[in-house]
């Protein structure tokens, strides 16, 4: 689960759970950091996958921009797998992402921090 750069610290909650504390971003008046609760099962004696089960966002910043981007988070579904198999000594990685959200009218997010991936 550590692998990803962009994951700063996991934890092992135990019977195959973990949290990853994504690296944070910065939105106007907003530091966000994405947290996810992975499980990992082994498929067989050579696959193990990863799924995403949960994922919230912590915000620090003023309350009201917080509630702006705590709201748009509540809002997006997102779902991960990931099988990691060792084939002929290598390792291959299939994986599955989807994530969706319906940004209301009423959220001023700017296309310019959206097109930078949320930072300034």
């Amino acid at each position: 689960v550590a692998a990803n750069d962009a994951i700063s610290e996991v934890s092992d909650l135990g019977g195959g759970n973990y949290e990853g504390r994504i690296s944070g971003a910065t939105f106007p008046l907003v530091k966000l950091q994405p947290v996810m609760e992975f499980s990992l099962t082994r498929q067989n004696p050579r696959s193990i996958s990863i799924s995403l089960d949960k994922q919230r966002m912590e915000t620090t910043g003023p309350r009201w921009a917080c509630r702006i981007v705590e709201a748009m988070a509540g809002i997006m579904d997102t779902t991960s797998t990931s099988v990691f198999t060792v084939e002929n000594n290598e390792l291959v990685c299939e994986a599955s992402v989807t994530a969706s959200f319906d940004v209301p009218r009423w959220v001023p997010v700017p296309l310019k921090s959206i097109q930078n991936g949320g930072q300034n």
